[in-house]
């Protein structure tokens, strides 16, 4: 039955290769990451809430770095979890010197989660 849903995403979002989609939404959040640097107190930044309109007017001014994570944080981040125990998340996503801010961002949120859960 996963094979048959597997290949019905893949069609609907029209994706030959899953793993450069993977790669290419990696990069995307790294450099969603990579805007939150500008943090003055040193601490974990989490991603931001959207910087853009949709009725085509000025776009808003940037919102503030995210001190906490938030909805978004926790979706992105059940996803990474779970690829774990699979290859491709120590291949790709865990890699320090390719997505370090994704390996710092992901430590953080598994550390919030997990103290959540007890």
């Amino acid at each position: 039955a996963m094979y048959f849903a597997a290949s019905k995403i893949k069609k609907k979002y029209q994706l030959d290769d899953v793993r450069a989609a993977l790669e290419d939404a990696l990069e995307e959040l790294e450099r969603g990451l990579a805007t939150n640097d500008d943090n003055s107190d040193g601490g974990m930044l989490f991603l931001r809430t959207a910087t853009h309109s949709f009725d085509g007017s000025r776009p808003p001014p940037p919102p503030p770095p995210q001190l906490k994570p938030h909805l978004g944080d926790l979706a992105v981040f059940g996803v990474l979890k779970g690829l774990e125990g699979l290859p491709i998340l120590t291949q790709e996503v865990l890699l320090e010197d390719r997505f370090p801010r994704i390996c710092q961002w992901y430590a953080t949120m598994d550390g919030l989660v997990e103290s959540k859960r007890k």
